[in-house]
């Protein structure tokens, strides 16, 4: 790990017949700070890769999950809503 903050996101497909969004959300809520703009969608303040996110999340999902992590720290971004996700990604990003 490295002592930076960057802005991962993370998007997933829970297609496994034991899907657990359960384990899935609060493996996220655990790695910083976050929000959750869309049904599948996550952004996290962490220190963490996306590779290391992304191993890690493994733990939580099953066979036939997908999960997709990518680094947006800096990256530009436009929305169609307006709330405290607005917020938290003008404040991060």
């Amino acid at each position: 790990m490295t002592n930076t903050i960057k802005i991962i996101q993370i998007n997933y497909d829970l297609c496994s017949s034991d899907r657990n969004y359960y384990a899935v959300g609060s493996y996220i809520q655990s790695q910083g700070d976050y929000t959750h703009p869309l049904q599948s969608q996550w952004f996290v303040a962490t220190n963490k890769t996306a590779s290391q996110i992304r191993d890690e999340i493994a733990n939580h999902i099953g066979p036939r999950d997908a999960v997709l992590v990518v680094d947006v720290t800096g990256a530009m971004w436009a929305s169609t809503f307006a709330n405290s996700t607005t917020e938290w990604m003008q404040a991060h990003l």
